[in-house]
């Protein structure tokens, strides 16, 4: 088979030991109302100027790192940085997007990964709440078309994949204007300066890679067929998000698990009914390419409208 790698000719990055299959991420940090960065941080951290943000607005930027490595630079950013008292650092715009190394993955076990993640998507959002759900940074993909290439091989999904989906697959191949990272990208998390809870955000995307890695032929549409329900497979896949009893569970995740039924085309049951009155924001591929040009239209402007409108 294939790895990830081999498949786009990506260099071996070298931060990361040749063939170590260890958790490697590399995190964005965005803060707002940044009074002071001291010199230390600038030799941990690629600091840049981030134009979506405001008030002295900053991206701090990890070289990969293990995840215990991003856990302590976490706690020294926050611990050295000077903030302004004059705005919330942590508004609406900021967040937080962790890219994950799976450049030694081979591309059927990322294609499972992916059906994995678009499962159980519904608790990732659960536990950062829906302030991030209706951001068009980090749309979810039940949300969008993305459904519909869940049945396509990794390398015709993500030829059709979107930068402003929650998790981002593109980064794993070369772009037009950005290297091949070998990497996929968790953008939910709001900004935030609280240990906890980034330390219980980076623990659930371990788990999800290490089961992965542990059970590197796992295929969960044959899980399915075998009656493995979205609880099962959270606890067994993310037991740091799966806080919720079966019945919340598989209630919340059911047009997901509907979804991922439909990648081999086939269903034992009919399609959920929604709820009366309950209306669900689906973005096809042209409103997302609408919400991108915006964004980076916006962005040259150095402003960013609080709320695009469909």
């Amino acid at each position: 088979m294939t790895t990830i790698q081999q498949y786009y000719g990506l260099y071996q990055n070298d931060y990361i030991p040749t063939g170590s299959k260890e958790f490697y991420c590399g995190c964005e940090f965005e803060i707002e109302s940044i009074k002071k960065i001291p010199d230390m941080l600038k030799k941990v951290f690629i600091v840049d100027v981030d134009h979506s943000l405001r008030n002295n607005g900053h991206e701090f930027k990890t070289f990969p790192v293990t995840y215990d490595k991003a856990l302590e630079l976490f706690k020294v950013l926050h611990q050295h940085l000077v903030l302004s008292d004059a705005y919330d650092p942590f508004s609406e715009r900021t967040s937080i997007h962790v890219h994950v190394n799976v450049a030694h993955f081979e591309t059927e076990q990322l294609r499972q990964m992916v059906l994995a993640y678009a499962l159980l998507e519904p608790l990732f959002f659960h536990y950062v709440g829906d302030v991030r759900k209706g951001s068009i940074f980090c749309v979810p993909l039940n949300y969008t078309y993305m459904p519909s290439v869940y049945k396509q091989p990794l390398d015709k999904m993500v030829e059709k994949w979107h930068k402003y989906t929650a998790f981002n697959l593109m980064p794993i191949k070369p772009q037009p204007d950005a290297p091949g990272l070998g990497t996929v990208e968790f953008r939910h998390l709001y900004g935030t300066s609280d240990p906890a809870v980034f330390t219980t955000w980076l623990t659930a995307i371990k788990q999800l890679y290490t089961w992965f890695v542990v059970n590197p032929t796992y295929n969960v549409i044959d899980a399915i067929s075998l009656g493995e329900t979205p609880h099962s497979l959270a606890l067994k896949m993310i037991p740091m998000l799966a806080v919720l009893g079966p019945t919340a569970t598989n209630e919340m995740c059911k047009d997901t698990m509907l979804d991922v039924k439909l990648s081999v085309g086939g269903l034992d049951s009919p399609k959920p009914k929604k709820e009366a009155g309950k209306k669900t924001l689906k973005m096809d591929e042209a409103m997302l390419v609408q919400a991108q040009a915006m964004m980076a239209s916006a962005s040259a402007q150095n402003h960013i409208p609080d709320e695009v409108q469909f």
